[in-house]
């Protein structure tokens, strides 16, 4: 998932700044009143017990808790992808720049060890 998401998304910096978008949207609705929605929800839970848990209470517990697990997910997309924007902008990469490494390459080398692969593999033979 993690090399689909960098060969997909964090390849091209016009739909890194889509999901970008995306996810902070996604994350702020999320979490929206997640925390007054949970604590009032607690709060009916003990108050009124058995009559809360059969009115649904536990499941509306679970729901918050597993948007709350969404939000959360959302807010590491985003992250992730303003470090690729902030680290495309910090260093001046260009455009074209992969992230990943070159399908050929050993997965434990380090990246300079694989551009420098890659250009090599890349340069005209004589």
């Amino acid at each position: 998932m993690n090399v689909l998401f960098q060969r997909v998304v964090l390849s091209r910096l016009w739909l890194t700044f889509v999901v970008l978008g995306a996810s902070f949207v996604a994350g702020a609705l999320g979490t929206l009143n997640l925390v007054s929605l949970l604590v009032a929800n607690l709060r009916l839970l003990h108050d009124f017990g058995l009559m809360a848990v059969m009115d649904g209470g536990l499941r509306q517990s679970f729901e918050l808790l597993c948007q709350g697990l969404i939000s959360g997910a959302a807010y590491v997309v985003f992250k992730t992808c303003e470090h690729r924007l902030s680290d495309w902008l910090g260093h001046g990469a260009p455009q074209g720049t992969p992230v990943v490494a070159p399908i050929g390459a050993p997965a434990d080398a380090p990246i300079s060890a694989r551009e420098d692969e890659t250009q090599a593999s890349a340069a005209p033979l004589p």
